[in-house]
């Protein structure tokens, strides 16, 4: 196929194949690897003594924050997420906003292995929350995928569903941040 095209196709002339449902989202400019010797510039960090890429024994790279510190990608706001992340928390917790704008945000807050899903207004304020369920594990990488598409938030880990909600009157845009403290 010439690039930009998806092809769906059955196999066999009498195979029922139904899709529904398909949503096709392009990566954005800032989607990064940290493979760069320096923090893309397009990202932005609160305070960048401590924001830096490290590297593991086998090679790969990653943006260690450490203490209180935000790293965000200055980017366009956006409606439809399709957020996808790893992780390996050693110590202490973060926070995740998605949808973060004037009009208020998502707010994953990640503490002592709970993951908390709260809407807040624009000024912080706790619009709803969901109780705290099991979400992570320390000293190992994980991978976290966030899809937040019109109403609806998914959010899960090493690819098994976590969180499974459609939020009443969600902010209808905004960014992303990461937040360590």
């Amino acid at each position: 196929l010439p690039a930009g095209r998806i092809l769906l196709q059955g196999e066999g002339a009498i195979a029922a194949v139904r899709f529904d449902d398909i949503i096709v989202q392009k990566a954005e400019p800032l989607s990064t690897h940290f493979d760069s010797p320096d923090i893309p510039s397009v990202w932005k960090t609160s305070d960048a003594r401590l924001a830096s890429l490290q590297r593991e024994d086998n090679g790969n790279q990653y943006l260690q924050l450490k203490d209180a510190v935000a790293a965000a990608p200055d980017m366009r706001p956006i409606t439809d997420l399709n957020l996808s992340y790893r992780v390996n928390i050693r110590q202490g917790g973060y926070q995740v906003h998605v949808r973060e704008s004037v009009q208020g945000s998502v707010l994953l807050d990640m503490v002592g292995g709970i993951m908390t899903v709260s809407q807040l207004d624009h000024g912080g304020n706790v619009i709803q929350t969901w109780p705290g369920i099991q979400f992570y594990n320390r000293n190992r990488w994980e991978q976290v995928g966030i899809q937040f598409i019109g109403s609806r938030l998914q959010i899960s880990r090493d690819g098994v569903l976590k969180f499974d909600e459609l939020l009443q009157s969600p902010p209808p845009t905004g960014g992303v941040d990461f937040k360590t403290r």
